[in-house]
C-alpha cells in the first residue's frame, strides 16, 4: 500500500481531474459501502491482504481469485472492495428505462491509472449479454463491457472494466477453494513445526509434498496448507491441484521457485525483483490458458 507521499506522486503522475482525486482519496479513507453476503450456493468471506494491511471482502470464488491475483500482481498498487456506488442508467429487459445504484466489486489502483472492476463467472456474463443487452455487451476486442458502468466512471474521470472468470485458470480457482477454510479460520502452526518445515524446504527447494508427509517428522498436511495460505511457504497455485501430494512442490518463497525452475542463483537483494518477475510470469500464463480454453477473453455483482 502506498504511503501518503507516494500516493500524491501517483495522483500527479496519472494526471487525474480534481473530482477524481477527491473521490479516490475519499474511497481510500472510507470503509466499504456495503457488507457482502453469499447467495445461491456462493461463498462469502474476507481475505487477509498483506498488500493492503486489511481484510478484503469477497462473495464468490471468482472474486476471491481476483483478489489473490491483485494481491500478487506488482502492477496493482492498491485495491478496495465495495468502494462506492455508481448511478447507472440503461434499458431493462422490458424496454423500460432503469436507474440503478451499483457498487462495483473493486476499485483498483495500478501504476498507470485506476479503474472500477466487476468480476463475474463466464457463464453468468454469457447470460447477461442475452438478457440485459443494454447493460452488458461483448467487447469488440474480446471479453465483456458494461456501457452504463463505463459512462458513470468516465463522468468521474475513471475507467470501468468487466472481468470474467475465464481469465482465471480452473486449477487456480480449485486451489483457492481448497485453501478457503485456512483463510476463513486460520490454523496456527506452532514454532517448532514451522521451523522444521521451513528448514526442510530451504534445504530441498521444490521438495514434493508427499515426501514431507512421508518423512519421520510429525508434519501434517494441514500444517503445510496453513503455511501456504499464510504465504509462509510458496506453491505455484496454477500448476497442479493441492490435493495431489505427489505433484505439489514446496518452496520457501517465489524467488526460490524461480531459481529452481530456471537454474540460476539469486542474490538475496534481488528477491523482491524476482517475486515480481514470478507474478508477471504467472499472469501471462493465466492469460494464455484463458485464450487457449476459450479463444479470447478479458470486476463481480450488482
Amino acid at each position: 500500500m502506498l504511503d501518503d507521499n507516494a500516493y500524491l506522486h501517483w495522483l500527479d503522475q496519472c494526471g487525474f481531474s480534481d473530482p477524481a482525486c477527491t473521490l479516490l482519496t475519499d474511497i481510500r479513507r472510507s470503509p466499504p459501502v456495503r457488507r457482502v453476503a453469499g447467495g445461491r450456493g456462493n461463498i462469502h468471506g474476507r481475505y487477509p491482504s498483506r498488500k493492503m494491511g486489511r481484510t478484503i471482502q469477497f462473495e464468490s470464488h471468482t472474486e476471491l481469485g481476483a483478489i489473490y491475483v491483485m494481491e500478487h500482481d506488482p502492477s496493482v498498487l492498491e485495491f478496495y472492495d465495495q468502494p462506492t456506488k455508481l448511478k447507472l442508467h440503461y434499458l431493462g429487459p422490458s424496454g423500460r428505462r432503469v436507474t440503478n445504484w451499483h457498487p462495483p466489486d473493486f476499485l483498483v489502483l495500478r501504476q498507470d491509472g485506476a479503474s472500477f472492476e466487476e468480476w463475474k463467472r463466464e457463464e453468468e456474463l454469457v447470460r447477461l449479454v442475452k438478457e440485459h443487452s443494454d447493460r452488458y455487451q461483448r467487447h469488440p476486442s474480446g471479453g465483456y463491457r458494461c456501457a452504463p458502468g463505463e459512462a458513470a466512471a468516465e463522468a468521474l474521470g475513471l475507467l470501468y472494466r468487466v472481468r470474467s472468470s475465464r481469465e482465471l485458470s480452473a486449477v487456480f480457482l480449485q486451489n483457492l477453494l481448497f485453501l478457503e477454510d485456512y483463510w476463513v479460520t486460520p490454523l496456527v502452526v506452532d514454532e517448532f513445526h514451522r521451523h522444521l518445515l521451513h528448514e526442510r524446504v530451504t534445504a530441498q527447494p521444490g521438495v514434493r509434498l508427499a515426501e514431507i508427509l512421508e518423512a519421520a517428522e510429525p508434519i501434517t498436511a494441514d500444517m503445510v496448507y496453513a503455511l501456504v495460505a499464510s504465504e509462509a511457504l510458496y506453491v505455484d497455485l496454477t500448476a497442479v491441484p493441492l490435493g495431489e501430494h505427489q505433484d505439489v512442490r514446496l518452496f520457501a518463497d517465489a524467488a526460490s521457485a524461480l531459481e529452481r525452475c530456471y537454474g540460476f542463483w539469486i542474490n538475496p537483494g534481488w528477491q523482491s525483483f524476482m517475486q515480481q518477475a514470478v507474478a508477471r510470469v504467472c499472469t501471462r500464463r493465466r492469460t494464455e490458458l484463458a485464450r487457449l480454453s476459450a479463444g479470447e477473453g478479458d470486476h463481480p455483482h450488482d
